[in-house]
């Protein structure tokens, strides 16, 4: 079975959510994003921050059940059940630029609230540093 929340799924769910599991998962994602500034040179220690930018991000998905057997004998109204699926709202920063050598390095925070949850009104944070993304 998979679980499709937590950074690997639907962020605004925690890991091991029981609305969402399923033997098979499925995620839908997208991100609008909007730079705040780019080519700057904001020096903070050993790193040298250029850009940043701001994002919505936008999430479906969840784990169902499909049964190979309906899918054969061509019954559509059947192929498809015990559909455990979510939505995902949430908002990033991302500041990236250049650490000590010239390593590329990007910080970015996101916060995330689950649409279809109406129990967890919190959210769930991330904090992320990747390091030689492009």
């Amino acid at each position: 079975y998979y679980f499709n929340g937590g950074l690997a799924g639907l962020k605004g769910y925690t890991y091991y959510d029981t609305t969402l599991y399923g033997p098979n998962m499925m995620l839908l994602s997208t991100v609008i994003r909007k730079p705040l500034f780019t080519e700057k040179s904001i020096v903070i220690g050993p790193i040298n921050f250029q850009n940043l930018s701001m994002g919505i991000i936008g999430q479906y998905g969840g784990g169902y059940h499909y049964k190979m057997d309906e899918i054969i004998s061509g019954k559509p109204k059947n192929w498809v059940s015990n559909v455990n699926l979510g939505e995902s709202v949430g908002l990033e920063l991302r500041l990236s630029g250049y650490s000590f050598y010239s390593y590329p390095t990007t910080l970015t925070y996101e916060y995330h609230i689950p649409l279809t949850d109406p129990w967890d009104n919190k959210g769930k944070q991330y904090l992320k540093i990747l390091f030689d993304f492009n």
